[in-house]
């Protein structure tokens, strides 16, 4: 009897994900039956997400985006001043994702998916030829192919240990052979001969800026790659930096989160991109989207959306508009 109790117990506990989809807004509540909400959400390509979650209690939340095999590949937590959670990550393949609500019993919200951009198609490697490169959260990750008729070294080394992205390397048949997380600043793989050759792909870490890496492949008993050399530090401040904007203290405004941000005709990432937003400028806000994840601001003349997932809020910010797309 006290076997049977149990499993019951444990079922009571294992709630199966509730599917989401991308533009769909769920309302979720932790329980004491379930006290980590889960949720899935299926892709058929390598794609970029944008998770959002608004909390509707005092208590905030926090979320975790993995794979089936339990690897993190975003992380949402409250920060302060922000309303509203929000975490990216690159699903590195076609399938199934989870995510994994966590906090206080009792704790509301409403939680949204997006689809964000589709993974480029690789770019080809040449062997013994160093590229130096960067993701960003507004172009989250690069994919690259590599062949050689050999056994080859593959290094890869990321500029700052702050800002370090997450590497992973598929053989031909998609399969995951070697991946890296961001605490780790740099890696040298040795890789069999494959005749198919490899995909690497280099993805953002999730840190709140660039992420810069260089990144080369050898043959062994060949030509070796150039030596990797860090970037000189920056010695003063680029010539012609926009002088940050005095903001009225009942005023809305969006500043870069220490990317430069594409300022887009439609609240969508395959819109056409108008302007872009240096680092350090803020635009006042003239409305949300309907799914609380794009910004209509007035810059340069220019009036257009822009993501908050790549931009902070100034100000009194509670009362924007939800303004509906034309």
């Amino acid at each position: 009897m006290q076997f049977f109790v149990v499993i019951l117990l444990l079922l009571r506990f294992q709630a199966a994900p509730t599917p989401i989809h991308p533009g769909e807004n769920l309302t979720g509540e932790i329980t004491s039956t379930n006290p980590q909400p889960e949720y899935s959400l299926t892709v058929n390509a390598p794609e970029s997400i944008v998770v959002q979650l608004l909390p509707l209690s005092d208590s905030a939340p926090r979320f975790r985006i993995i794979d089936l095999s339990g690897f993190v590949l975003g992380e949402g937590a409250p920060r302060e001043g922000e309303t509203i959670i929000t975490a990216a990550a690159v699903l590195p393949s076609a399938g199934t994702y989870r995510i994994l609500v966590e906090g206080v019993i009792g704790t509301q919200y409403v939680i949204s998916a997006g689809v964000g951009e589709i993974i480029p198609p690789p770019t080809p490697l040449v062997i013994a030829d160093r590229v130096s490169a960067s993701v960003e959260t507004a172009a989250p990750v690069k994919r690259y192919i590599l062949h050689g008729d050999g056994v080859l070294f593959f290094s890869v080394t990321a500029e700052s240990a702050a800002a370090a992205p997450v590497i992973t390397i598929y053989n031909s048949e998609g399969d995951v052979i070697a991946l890296v997380g961001s605490a780790v600043q740099g890696i040298t793989l040795r890789l069999p001969f494959s005749s198919a050759g490899y995909v690497i792909m280099i993805a953002h870490g999730g840190s709140s800026g660039i992420e810069r890496y260089s990144l080369c492949a050898e043959l062994a008993n060949s030509t070796p790659c150039p030596a990797y050399e860090p970037p000189p530090e920056a010695t003063a401040e680029p010539a012609g930096t926009p002088a940050p904007t005095l903001i009225p203290a009942d005023a809305c405004v969006i500043q870069p989160s220490g990317v430069v941000v594409n300022m887009r005709r439609q609240p969508t990432l395959t819109a056409e991109v108008m302007i872009q937003l240096p680092v350090e400028v803020t635009a006042p806000v003239l409305g949300v989207s309907p799914d609380g994840i794009w910004w209509l601001i007035d810059y340069q003349d220019f009036t257009g959306w822009v993501s908050s997932t790549v931009t902070t809020t100034i100000g009194n910010c509670q009362s924007v508009q939800t303004v509906f797309p034309n």
